[in-house]
């Protein structure tokens, strides 16, 4: 029958493959008659493993877990390792089913070619994550406690967020507080070779055994979140007894159980982590005296935690406890996509919950809001029907969709795409061009349990569950009444809901050809940067201070040699140079100013343009991405004794940026636009040259840095590549001459 097959967009390697419904990819003959799953998804991958990146099973995946799940399908979930190091959301699962495989999903680094001895120590690697937090959240580092480091290798691709996409060894490491008002549980990613920050986000997710402790509405005087939560003696109801006259603490307690009882009746899971994990709850929690009520609840890998009233809610509770099954199934990343996913399994199975359970206000105007029995002085939080009725995006495509870095990425509003394919799924409606008939609660719950359960691994996004959910549905035909049928609603509400496409908001911007359809250049500069011997550029400090300007086959060690070019393997790369605490090397902090320009200047005709790849990581503030550092384009029309900027000349992907204020910043580049923040990746820029006709020009590529680059802002700087000055011309045609051939 048909395959189904899709790739990677930026890897480039197949993320998922599936056969026709009952049907299989492989045959048993690939493996032994009584070869377990494992053997089986291992017998493929020896086979087919290079599509997705896996150039020898054997050697590269781990297992991490086999799930049973559907109808007598197998998941054997892998993880990837490069010379037993393993890649940050490189996972790969297969479905295992009569012998065969079925599916395969995930993703995977191919071609790794990574050096695996670190530079930076384990202590450096604390040092520096243990400076970079404390200064994020303005703390005290001897209030952190931070995790062993771990060697894992990085790249931006795998996980959807920006940041070079360069193949880095990193210290992983998990930084958590012991005060404050927000509580942190920081993933934290130091570069092994630089030190510098490559990564950090939180990752704190605002038989039975139920355990429920009470804070009293009292400050928290240890600087712990787990206060009064810390020892048997001080549970204040525990598993079988009475009710205690505390509404938050029934409250916790009765919901708790509610959602336990979801857990192990529809799927026999017994409890978050499948193996009787106690359920605790700390009510009427305060951070401090001052912050009191508390206005949150989360779930820190341990327990749940509620301010006064959060109790309340069935579908608030069930939802942060929800985060406890994610962390222990797909271990999604709380982190752009994965974390908008994340949030919304919590959404998800926070409302199935809601809506079976019977206890709350499940009336029609309310059935489909989260939070609907919270106090009155919280509210609703989110709307699951109508998303963008608390400005989230209901579609991928949507104008509310965010594609920045603040909340980790938008996980908390763009989980609003997966809460519409819920409600579609669950209730049916007509959406964006699509009628879908409901399937009801139950199958939902079956469909979903089996996504965030078996097929979603850690950096899976929108594009990954559009192929999960109905594969999940096919998997489960047969199962609690699913049908055929049933399938193609969900693919219905998949599309819909536009999971199945790139969101345009943080995207890479789209492609910029040199020429127009039918044209091709004709150069009068071309630089590739392949030769560091050229004599093409001059890099220069402006300000006599640094000069951070090199070929990127020139970087000397720790940072290089850089190897990351959109042609060849050569790069020009400009550093935002900043200051490590711990670097003897280092000089006084001092604002930067440095210079990439032409050698010789090029003449210029009518009808020219400029053209280059470039992708860039400048400093910026990450609550509220102000720009700190930056680059500019600039060019000369008197051989380089005066530069004027070329911004005004860009007609594609010109600066996105402006350097804080002038009054603020001794960044020489304050208050003028400028590439910076961070890019996903390589994209295009052009400009025309119109206004610089018959003149004789030079280019140059110039960052301005501030004198302080905090670790935690610390950043990789500029690449460019493929530097071209040129015109357009007809493409040639060619004609072909076919000989006469006589017998």
């Amino acid at each position: 029958g048909p395959v189904r097959i899709a790739r990677h967009s930026e890897t480039g390697s197949v993320r998922f493959l599936a056969a026709d419904v009952g049907q299989a990819l492989s045959s048993p003959s690939l493996a032994a008659p009584s070869a377990s799953p494992e053997q089986v998804a291992r017998a493929f991958l020896a086979e087919y493993g290079q599509i997705f990146g896996i150039r020898n099973q054997e050697g590269e995946l781990s297992l991490m877990r086999s799930v049973a799940g559907g109808a007598a399908s197998t998941f054997v979930r892998f993880q990837q390792r490069h010379a037993g190091v393993p890649v940050l959301g490189g996972e790969l699962v297969a479905q295992v089913r009569a012998g065969g495989v079925a599916t395969v999903s995930g993703e995977a680094l191919p071609n790794l070619a990574v050096d695996t001895t670190p530079t930076i120590t384990p202590e450096q690697a604390r040092t520096r994550a243990l400076a970079a937090i404390a200064h994020t959240y303005k703390l005290d580092a001897a209030s952190l406690r931070v995790s062993a480091p771990a060697l894992w290798i990085f790249n931006p691709a795998l996980l959807g967020g920006p940041g070079p996409r360069i193949n880095t060894l990193v210290w992983r490491l998990e930084v958590r507080n012991e005060s404050l008002t927000e509580p942190v549980r920081e993933l934290v990613l130091v570069d092994a070779q630089s030190g510098r920050i490559a990564l950090h986000f939180n990752q704190i997710a605002h038989g039975k055994v139920r355990l429920v402790c009470d804070a009293q509405g009292k400050g928290d005087t240890d600087g712990d979140e787990n206060t009064s939560c810390d020892e048997p003696g001080e549970f204040v109801r525990g598993e079988g007894q009475g009710a205690t006259g505390v509404t938050d603490t029934d409250l916790a307690y009765d919901y708790a159980g509610l959602t336990y009882d979801y857990f192990q009746i529809s799927f026999g899971r017994d409890s978050l982590d499948g193996k009787g994990m106690p359920l605790i709850s700390l009510v009427r929690y305060c951070p401090s005296a001052s912050d009191c009520p508390y206005g949150n609840a989360f779930w820190n890998g341990r327990q749940m935690t509620y301010g006064t009233g959060y109790a309340s809610a069935d579908d608030v509770v069930a939802h942060e406890l929800s985060h406890g099954f994610t962390e222990f199934s797909s271990s999604l990343f709380y982190y752009y996509q994965s974390g908008a996913i994340n949030e919304s399994m919590s959404d998800v199975f926070g409302e199935l919950v809601d809506l079976i359970d019977g206890a709350g206000n499940d009336s029609p105007a309310v059935r489909w809001q989260l939070g609907e029995d919270l106090p009155p002085s919280v509210g609703v939080i989110r709307d699951i029907r109508n998303p963008p009725l608390f400005d989230n995006p209901d579609r991928t495509g949507s104008s509310l969709y965010y594609g920045g870095p603040q909340d980790s990425g938008g996980v908390h509003s763009n989980s609003g795409v997966n809460n519409k394919a819920l409600y579609l799924m669950v209730d049916g409606g007509t959406f964006n061009g699509q009628t879908v008939a409901g399937i009801g609660a139950e199958k939902a719950g079956q469909i979903y349990y089996l996504v965030n359960n078996a097929l979603l691994v850690s950096a899976s996004d929108y594009l990954d569950l559009a192929d999960a959910l109905p594969t999940a549905c096919r998997t489960l035909i047969g199962v609690r009444g699913i049908s055929a049928a049933d399938c193609e609603q969900v693919v219905k509400a998949v599309v819909a809901t536009e999971m199945n496409k790139t969101p345009v908001k943080g995207a890479v911007p789209a492609p910029v050809p040199a020429c127009a359809a039918g044209k091709v250049p004709k150069d009068l500069f071309f630089d590739n940067m392949e030769n560091a011997q050229s004599g093409n550029w001059v890099f220069s400090s402006l300000n006599n201070t640094v000069q951070e300007w090199y070929y990127g086959s020139a970087v000397p060690p720790p940072l290089g040699p850089i190897v990351y070019a959109t042609s060849g393997k050569s790069i020009l790369w400009g550093n935002d140079y900043g200051l490590l605490p711990d670097d003897p090397n280092a000089l006084e902090a001092v604002p930067t100013d440095y210079a990439a320009a032409m050698a010789n200047g090029v003449t210029i005709p009518a009808d020219a343009f400029l053209h280059f790849q470039h992708a860039h990581d400048f400093e910026i503030e990450l609550g509220d991405g102000t720009a700190y550092d930056g680059g500019v384009v600039e060019y000369s029309t008197d051989g380089g004794t005066t530069w004027q900027d070329a911004g005004a000349l860009f007609t594609d992907n010109g600066y996105n940026t402006t350097v804080y204020g002038v009054d603020q910043s001794d960044n020489p580049l304050a208050g003028r636009n400028v590439f910076g923040d961070v890019s996903r990746g390589y994209y295009a820029s052009k400009a025309a040259l119109t206004q610089l006709v018959d003149k004789n020009v030079k280019f140059r590529f110039r960052i301005g840095t501030d004198a302080l680059n905090p670790l935690d802002q610390a950043a990789y700087g500029w690449f460019i590549d493929d530097v071209r000055v040129y015109t357009c011309v007809d493409r040639p045609t060619y004609r072909v001459f076919m000989p006469t051939v006589a017998r």
